[in-house]
């Protein structure tokens, strides 16, 4: 304990004494270790915001449509022929029901960018959503302010919308305020019953909840089917169910719907928003890596900088050390002592770094509003790193140190 205790006490006497030596020793360590746990918390809040938005969009749930995500043509089959293939219909949500043993709940769901209109005010761009009953129990969201569209409403095909946190702070000032309101969307008038919960900014382009209107699929059917965008099925699964062995059903039950023959060709795509996740998590993991060997090599050059510091520390304190040994102190105590030196100062240059890193994280949160998060773990994985790295850039300094004979270091001045 006395080891430490001394060893504390000469890194900052170092700091106080030798402030601009030491703070350029320090510099590579405390950039090195901001480079590496910022990279390491950058991609970890990165991909745990991505799972985020995506779990908002349903878990357990398969897209079915004509379009097969990331599959854009190739040789194998070009884009022609997704073009080609007939789009989702209402009938095929119905008959997928019936056929479909292991689906809890389905929604036939149209999106597309629009705006909504009050009183001469023109809110723009707006995702507008046209959807069936269930989607409030396939997607992950949640009623703010207000009710939720009711089945009798969904079935007439009702004038009546949701809309976003922020679609109803900008045209009505607060949500509670917006709601029972009338607004044009199309140049139709909708009865706002209900607004979502504020989500915040999501990185999936398509699914803004704060800035969204949602109708009935029936009123949009009948009035806007000329401009109709490419539908979807959104299915979800039973609890519990594997995914695989879902989308094998759902594959059978289409093919049985479509009429396909065996080996005929699918004219249907089931997309699972699981495949986003787990491509996400391969592409971070290879970023994390790269980033991480880049920030590597700034924590190398600090390491040569702290042992440079140690080397001229060992000078300077050669004729005490000379002192301590004639007294009886073993090159044990010594090494120990200049190690645990070096390593709390490789310490003070990482605190240096993730303070830095903790006002940049501040920073970015506030002006862009991406949160990102330095974890506990991170933290102690810095110290154990700046320890680790203390200890080796201070080896051979305190190796020397220990070997000096008592009489020749007590003459040197």
């Amino acid at each position: 304990m006395h080891i430490i205790s001394n060893a504390f006490k000469m890194a900052i006497q170092e700091l106080s004494v030798n402030r601009f030596r030491t703070f350029l020793s320090l510099f590579g360590i405390t950039i090195g270790i901001f480079c590496i746990i910022g990279v390491l918390s950058s991609i970890n809040s990165l991909d745990r915001n991505i799972k985020k938005d995506l779990s908002t969009i349903g878990n357990n749930t398969i897209f079915i449509s004509k379009w097969q995500w990331g599959g854009g043509g190739s040789s194998d089959y070009p884009f022609w022929k997704f073009a080609a293939r007939p789009s989702v219909s209402i009938n095929d949500m119905v008959l997928l029901r019936q056929k479909s043993p292991g689906t809890a709940f389905l929604c036939y769901t149209t999106s597309e960018s629009s705006s909504i209109e009050l009183n001469g005010q023109v809110l723009s761009p707006v995702n507008l959503y046209s959807t069936t009953e269930d989607f409030i129990n396939i997607q992950n969201v949640t009623i703010g302010f207000g009710r939720y569209i009711s089945k009798s409403e969904f079935e007439s095909g009702s004038n009546v919308c949701l809309i976003g946190f922020e679609n109803a702070n900008r045209l009505f000032g607060s949500p509670e305020n917006a709601l029972q309101q009338l607004i044009k969307i199309k140049g139709h008038s909708f009865l706002i019953v209900g607004i979502f919960k504020k989500y915040g900014k999501n990185i999936l382009e398509g699914w803004d909840y704060d800035n969204c209107a949602l109708v009935t699929f029936n009123y949009y059917n009948r009035y806007f089917k000329s401009r109709r965008t490419e539908p979807f099925i959104m299915a979800k699964s039973q609890e519990n169910m594997k995914i695989p062995v879902y989308m094998s059903e759902l594959k059978v039950a289409m093919r049985g719907i479509r009429k396909i023959q065996p080996g005929g060709e699918e004219n249907f795509s089931l997309n699972d928003i699981n495949i986003f996740s787990d491509r996400i998590s391969s592409i971070t993991r290879y970023v994390q890596l790269g980033g991480s060997v880049i920030a590597l090599f700034s924590l190398i050059v600090g390491a040569f900088g702290i042992a440079n510091i140690m080397f001229v520390t060992v000078k300077e304190r050669t004729s005490v050390i000379g002192l301590k040994k004639a007294i009886g102190a073993t090159q044990l105590t010594i090494r120990l002592e200049f190690l645990m030196e070096s390593a709390f100062l490789c310490i003070i240059g990482g605190i240096i770094g993730l303070l830095l890193l903790y006002i940049s994280t501040i920073f970015l949160s506030r002006v862009f509003h991406f949160e990102v998060v330095i974890s506990i773990t991170e933290v102690f994985f810095s110290i154990l790193l700046c320890s680790l790295i203390g200890i080796i850039a201070g080896y051979i300094p305190a190796k020397r140190a220990a070997g000096m004979n008592a009489v020749d270091a007590m003459r040197n001045k």
